[in-house]
């Protein structure tokens, strides 16, 4: 499992979403087992927190999210989420 940030987008505002991101199967209890229902891994996504903070434009959230105080917001979920 990893932490990432994405760009969400709620109509005239942009906000950045905070996710755990984990790659897998899908399964299913067959039988008393679990069995994958899919031949290639997926990308499945949990929302951790998205920021209050509202953007106009990517550039606005590109330079936000190069500040030392984000990047110190994503370490410590990294460090503290797994």
């Amino acid at each position: 499992m990893k932490i990432e940030a994405k760009i969400i987008n709620s109509g005239l505002w942009m906000k950045i979403q905070i996710v755990s991101v984990t790659e897998g199967f899908s399964q299913i209890l067959k039988d008393g087992k679990w069995v994958n229902q899919t031949i290639e891994p997926e990308r499945f996504e949990d929302e951790i927190l998205t920021l209050a903070k509202c953007f106009t434009n990517t550039s606005e959230i590109e330079e936000f999210m190069n500040t030392k105080s984000f990047k110190s917001l994503l370490k410590n979920l990294q460090k503290n989420w797994i």
